[in-house]
């Protein structure tokens, strides 16, 4: 179980969670249905499984509160949050010039351009911004020390994704590819970067709300005690 300041409300934040969790579900059901990439299940994307991961957990998390938990909560936040800063960094200008080839050389349609365009602000900006402010805002894992465990996730995902290119030759994303990056010390040594990056950005984020919520209590404190000196 994980504490939240209910700063508006309990059941205002569960259906907004819900809501959003809808929003992420139809998102990755546009991606599946209108895929501007062919060659690469999206199901294979750390975006789309990172998405599908905060999902669930809100959807869940807000009909069955007893499977929220401090760890849980600041892993999916740490990995939606990684999913933004990656794209931004990374893969933005790639996906998006690649898109508008493909849709003018007529490998993809305005449909489907139009749906993945929208997933992907969805996805990659949307959620993940919000994510975080739900979890700076709403929730509380003080109680919680930093635990290196949330690198597990992304190093099985690395593997696997150097596994998958070379067994089929395609690349989930351009950064695992040698041929682009110029050599698979490139490849290992951006995904050593990311690891970086996630252990650091997991530790921002628990210090964030370390700070924000010991204002917030700090808040409540003097609003009792105003109430109490009006008695």
């Amino acid at each position: 179980m994980i504490n939240s300041h209910n700063l508006i409300g309990t059941k205002l934040a569960k259906y907004i969670r819900i809501i959003l969790a809808l929003i992420v579900f139809n998102s990755i059901i546009n991606r599946t249905i209108y895929s501007w990439n062919n060659e690469i299940s999206p199901l294979l994307y750390f975006t789309v499984q990172t998405n599908l991961a905060i999902g669930l957990y809100w959807f869940l998390g807000s009909i069955i509160p007893k499977i929220r938990s401090s760890r849980a909560t600041i892993f999916i936040t740490t990995y939606i949050a990684i999913t933004g800063i990656v794209f931004t960094l990374f893969l933005n200008y790639g996906f998006t010039e690649n898109i508008y080839i493909k849709l003018g050389t007529g490998k993809i349609t305005d449909t489907i351009h139009y749906y993945s365009m929208i997933s992907c602000i969805i996805t990659h900006y949307f959620i993940p911004f919000l994510a975080v402010l739900d979890f700076v805002l709403l929730i509380d894992v003080r109680n919680m020390k930093f635990d290196r465990k949330v690198i597990l996730y992304p190093v099985v995902y690395f593997i696997f994704a150097v596994f998958y290119a070379f067994v089929t030759g395609k690349y989930i994303y351009p950064f695992f590819d040698p041929n682009y990056m110029e050599g698979w010390a490139y490849v290992a040594l951006i995904c050593l970067g990311i690891l970086f990056i996630i252990i650091l950005l997991s530790r921002v984020l628990y210090k964030l709300n370390y700070i924000v919520q010991n204002k917030i209590d700090a808040y409540y404190k003097k609003i009792l005690a105003g109430v109490k000196d009006e008695k």
